[in-house]
């Protein structure tokens, strides 16, 4: 491989520093050690937790797609962050096949909902 720098984990972090990087011009590689299509229900649980706040702004404002969210209606807004969510596949399938917004937003929550409550532990996840 031809880089100046090699990226160890493409999550969140791992790849907006490999963005960050190449935009001042450094070659980069970014490795993972699973593959992106291969999600599974125990690759979403991993208490990652992912949130926009002013400090993600700035970063997304760095990377050069915060422009492109504003630009994106509603419907589009949702899905990309349904895509970009730590969601199953069976998950983003079912927001994308929902036919009309409003439904989309209903099965959103529903889907956050199993996240934010944990039935084993009877407990609120943090």
């Amino acid at each position: 491989m031809d880089s100046e720098i090699t990226v160890v984990g493409a999550g969140i972090v791992g790849s907006s520093l490999a963005c960050l990087l190449s935009n001042q011009g450094i070659k980069v590689t970014l490795l993972d050690h699973g593959s992106p299509l291969s999600l599974s229900k125990n690759s979403i649980s991993q208490d990652r937790t992912l949130a926009l706040n002013l400090s993600s702004i700035y970063l997304l404002k760095e990377l050069n797609i915060w422009n492109e969210l504003k630009k994106q209606n509603l419907e589009q807004t949702i899905n990309t962050l349904a895509m970009a969510s730590p969601f199953s596949l069976e998950e983003k399938q079912t927001l994308l096949e929902t036919k009309n917004l409003n439904l989309r937003k209903e099965k959103l929550e529903e889907i956050l909902k199993t996240y934010i409550f944990d039935n084993f532990y009877n407990n609120t996840l943090q």
